[in-house]
C-alpha cells in the first residue's frame, strides 16, 4: 500500500462524533460510512468523492449521496473530509479527489463554478502553510540569532507583523468577515463547506499569539 493514516487519530475523531449522536439509526450510518472509506483505502482506491461514498454506502444499507450532502449529513461530510484529509501519500500518483467530485456534475457552467470554488480553497490552504512555514522560520531565526536588534514581538519566536496578521485573521474568522467559518469540531471550512483546515489549527493560532 504507497498511503498510509492515522487510525488512532480518526478513531478518537469518529468516537467524538458517534458519541454526540442520539440516533440510532445515525449511529449505525456513520459505522458505515467508516467502513466505506477504511474499504476503500485499504483496497487502494483514490475516488473519495462524495457520489461515490453514497453509492458503496447504499449497497450496505447505508446513507446515499444525496443524504450525505443535505442538512442532516453534516457529521457524514465532517468525517469524510477529516478521514481524507489525514491519509499522507507516499508516492507522486496522488490523485486531486476535490477535482473528482465536478466530474459528477453534467452542467458545464455549475462544473466551471465548483472548480474556481475547489481553486480559491487551494489558494487559503497555501496561505495557512505559508503562515506556518513563516512561524517555523522565524523560529530558527530567532533560537540561532544573538543579535538583539531583530524586532520581536511579545511571543519570542514570531516577528511582530506576523503576530498582527495572525490576529486579524483570527478576529475576521470569528467576526464572519470571510467565507471561511469555524465548525463544531474546530476546523475551518469555506462557505460551500470544503475543508480548508484540520481541526486544532485555529485554536493553535490563537494560543500561539496569546502567549
Amino acid at each position: 500500500m504507497n498511503n498510509r493514516i492515522n487510525k488512532e487519530k480518526i478513531d478518537i475523531f469518529f468516537q467524538n462524533i458517534y458519541e454526540n449522536t442520539q440516533s440510532g439509526k445515525k449511529k449505525k450510518s456513520l459505522t458505515i460510512i467508516y467502513n466505506v472509506l477504511l474499504n476503500l483505502y485499504e483496497s487502494s482506491g483514490s475516488n473519495f468523492s462524495i457520489a461515490h461514498i453514497g453509492k458503496l454506502s447504499k449497497k450496505e444499507g447505508g446513507p446515499i449521496a444525496q443524504t450525505i450532502r443535505n442538512t442532516q449529513g453534516k457529521d457524514y461530510r465532517d468525517f469524510i473530509d477529516y478521514f481524507v484529509d489525514n491519509i499522507t501519500i507516499l508516492n507522486n500518483n496522488r490523485v486531486d479527489t476535490e477535482l473528482i467530485i465536478s466530474d459528477y456534475i453534467d452542467d458545464p457552467a455549475l462544473k466551471a463554478h465548483i472548480n474556481i470554488i475547489i481553486a480559491e480553497n487551494k489558494s487559503l490552504k497555501s496561505q495557512l502553510n505559508i503562515i506556518k512555514n513563516n512561524m517555523a522560520k522565524n523560529y530558527e531565526l530567532t533560537y540561532n540569532s544573538s543579535d538583539e536588534s531583530l524586532p520581536k514581538s511579545n511571543n519570542s519566536n514570531l516577528l511582530s507583523t506576523e503576530i498582527e496578521s495572525i490576529k486579524k485573521f483570527i478576529k475576521d474568522v470569528e467576526n464572519n468577515n470571510l467565507s471561511t467559518r469555524l465548525t463544531a469540531m474546530g476546523s475551518l471550512k469555506d462557505e460551500n463547506d470544503i475543508l480548508i483546515a484540520s481541526p486544532g489549527l485555529f485554536e493553535a493560532l490563537k494560543k500561539i499569539v496569546s502567549t
